[in-house]
């Protein structure tokens, strides 16, 4: 009943979009907060559920219909909407936004994207490095509370010579990034390799084991804010 309870929350708060532009932050109380907790345990009958998310269906769908957002998105203002996004992260209190419990979600990803890679007939370069990617942002996070998503800035720190070959196969085009069977032991081991890292820079991190209250109310602040500058202003 879990995942049910996230649909008429979901469905809600498609409708308040896109009828009234409106957008709520991380803190924000949601409108139907105690029957979403009651689905969540339980307590509600599916039939009940089942009829209330119909009829919140029917509320988004007339919503849609009278909508005054445009057909497709501003991909310039949402290319600000990002800029402003990482650049607020300096900001002192957001600073200390990373836990360690970061790590279980480079980890988990890493498991994902190298049960993808290992599922493909014809093994290709770029969901490998979609791997190695996650592992090594990871194990830097981990240290130092900051992510760097540039493989190719990895190479001072990690040294791996097989990262920039990689990327310069992926970049030649089809014909260069199919990877051979003979290759696959060794980034085998090497996937082992730096998920054992990456698990072993969890046990000694020191960063908090969650954020801190001024560091959630920073980030709240940011998201409200950059979501309602950035919309566009026919909006």
């Amino acid at each position: 009943m879990d995942s049910t309870s996230h649909q008429p929350d979901n469905i809600s708060t498609g409708t308040q979009v896109v009828s009234r532009v409106e957008i709520r932050g991380v803190d924000n109380s949601l409108a139907h907060r105690d029957r979403l907790l009651a689905v969540k345990r339980g307590e509600q009958p599916w039939q009940e559920v089942n009829a209330w998310r119909r009829e919140l269906h029917r509320d988004c769908e007339r919503a849609l219909a009278e909508s005054k957002l445009p057909e497709r998105p501003d991909y310039e203002a949402a290319n600000r909407f990002l800029v402003k996004a990482r650049r607020g992260m300096a900001t002192p209190d957001l600073r200390y936004w990373a836990t360690r419990h970061h790590s279980h979600h480079y980890i988990g990803f890493a498991e994902t994207q190298w049960k993808l890679f290992l599922e493909e007939s014809k093994k290709r370069v770029k969901p490998l490095l979609d791997v190695y990617r996650v592992l090594l942002v990871g194990i830097h996070l981990m240290p130092t509370g900051e992510v760097e998503a540039n493989l190719v800035n990895f190479d001072e720190q990690f040294h791996l010579p097989y990262i920039p070959e990689l990327v310069a196969r992926k970049l030649a085009g089809p014909e260069k990034s199919r990877l051979a069977k003979a290759d696959l032991p060794f980034h085998e081991g090497e996937y082992q390799r730096l998920r054992a890292e990456l698990q072993s820079a969890h046990e000694s991190c020191q960063l908090p084991e969650a954020p801190s209250e001024a560091t959630r109310t920073a980030l709240n602040d940011l998201l409200v804010r950059l979501r309602i500058k950035g919309l566009p202003k026919h909006a």
